[in-house]
């Protein structure tokens, strides 16, 4: 099915996807990759587009953008993100100097990372999600191969 910006599009604020149960699993993420690098995790306030920062005393040492899917690493070759927030991990990492990365944790509870700064020649197709009926939830997508994101060991 087709959303046309005419019939699908309000005055209205969009309406926010995140559920607690979101945030929880994300932040669960987060902290256990703080303790993998021995930092700690600072939630990021919302209006940026990566979630959490890990830091060491007040200095910044990775900044993350987290998605918890319910899939298997092996269930597909890859996995997408918005090429709006890949750009931004690219730039800020480039501009700041500190690593930004995108981490996905998947239903066996593994969790893997990838730099997009480090990163060329992704497939960017238009995609996203069809079953909430929102026209602005369909965009270019980088599709990150599984096999070149890093294993985080805990």
């Amino acid at each position: 099915m087709r959303f046309s910006r005419e019939t699908s599009q309000t005055k209205m604020p969009r309406p926010d996807y995140e559920s607690e149960e979101h945030l929880t699993e994300e932040a669960k993420v987060a902290y256990l990759l703080a303790e993998v690098w021995s930092a700690t995790p600072s939630k990021l306030p919302k209006f940026y587009k990566c979630d959490w920062a890990l830091v060491i005393k007040t200095n910044i040492k990775a900044l993350l953008e987290i998605k918890c899917r319910d899939i298997m690493p092996d269930q597909y070759d890859t996995v997408i993100l918005s090429a709006d927030k890949w750009t931004y991990l690219i730039n800020i990492d480039r501009a700041l100097g500190v690593p930004a990365l995108f981490c996905v944790r998947f239903a066996d509870k593994s969790i893997r990372y990838i730099r997009p700064s480090h990163q060329k020649g992704f497939l960017v197709k238009l995609g996203g999600r069809i079953d909430r009926q929102d026209w602005q939830d369909v965009e270019p997508v980088v599709h990150i191969p599984v096999d070149q994101m890093r294993i985080v060991k805990y």
